[in-house]
């Protein structure tokens, strides 16, 4: 019976074999476009850091304004740290 250490070596990971190899290169070079937000839009983070205001405090009070009807909120695509996810950015209605 194989101890657990030598176990550990053969459970290395694998690496694709053929054609997969040209699927695993092919996939690794996709990038997945983010949405260009357009001017005026902001995520409660960035306001926050602009005008110097708690995160929380930011989202009530942008929140309350969609609410009224003063504020229109769309989603856009973002690049986070490790991956693309939807955000919410705000505008003041004119």
């Amino acid at each position: 019976m194989a101890s657990r250490k030598d176990k550990r070596e053969v459970d290395t990971p694998h690496k694709p074999e053929g054609d997969l190899t040209d699927w695993a290169e092919a996939l690794q070079s996709v990038v997945e476009p983010t949405d260009a937000v357009p001017e005026g839009f902001y995520t409660i983070s960035e306001l926050g850091e602009k005008l110097q205001m708690s995160i929380s405090t930011v989202r009530r009070k942008v929140y309350q304004m969609k609410k009224d009807g003063t504020v229109e909120m769309r989603k856009f695509r973002r690049q986070g740290p490790v991956k693309i996810y939807p955000a919410n950015h705000f505008k003041i209605l004119e």
